[in-house]
């Protein structure tokens, strides 16, 4: 679950980055959720784990509270485009009667890029024993800078235990 947690946490840091790479799919004009106008980006980023940590708070073991802090390298193409660092915090354990354990955790990304800072946030859930590949969504809360107009999304899936791969909607 810890590690599950935490390469979840990696890969939502990731979705930041995104936003500094140039080379977005650019729809200008089209409906944005809520019936806003706005300017539609997409990109694909590949985040590798740099450093992370889990924190195991009393009791000791699997409990509420604990939490996973990371950050990782973001690429695009093979080149670094920046990095990102997050904190996800475990709010919910649930057993299943026939089934593993089931978790959620609330997880606060900051991207600090060159031309400012993203935010996003969410709760990811998932069984402590998944055997496929988590994917979950996060939702973009903001930024500084260039992007303090910044919302929408980033789809995330992992790939094994350091990456992961993003999808970034960003509406500006």
């Amino acid at each position: 679950m810890r590690r599950n947690l935490g390469v979840g946490i990696a890969i939502v840091l990731a979705l930041g980055l995104a936003l500094v790479v140039s080379n977005f799919t650019q729809a200008a004009g089209s409906a944005a959720p809520g019936g806003d106008r706005g300017r539609v980006q997409t990109t694909r980023l590949t985040a590798t784990s740099f450093a992370a940590k889990d924190v195991d708070l009393n009791p000791r073991g699997l409990s509420l509270g604990d939490y996973f802090v990371a950050t990782e390298n973001l690429f695009r193409q093979g080149t670094k485009v920046g990095t990102d660092h997050a904190t996800c915090t475990l709010t919910r354990l649930e057993p299943r009667a026939g089934a593993p354990k089931r978790f959620a955790a609330q997880c606060l990304v900051t991207l600090v890029l060159p031309e400012g800072q993203v935010t996003a946030q969410g709760v990811r859930t998932g069984a402590l024993s998944q055997r496929q590949p988590p994917r979950f969504t996060l939702a973009i809360t903001g930024g500084t800078g260039a992007y303090t107009t910044a919302r929408g999304q980033v789809r995330i899936v992992d790939l094994n235990a350091t990456d992961s791969r993003l999808t970034l909607t960003l509406i500006r």
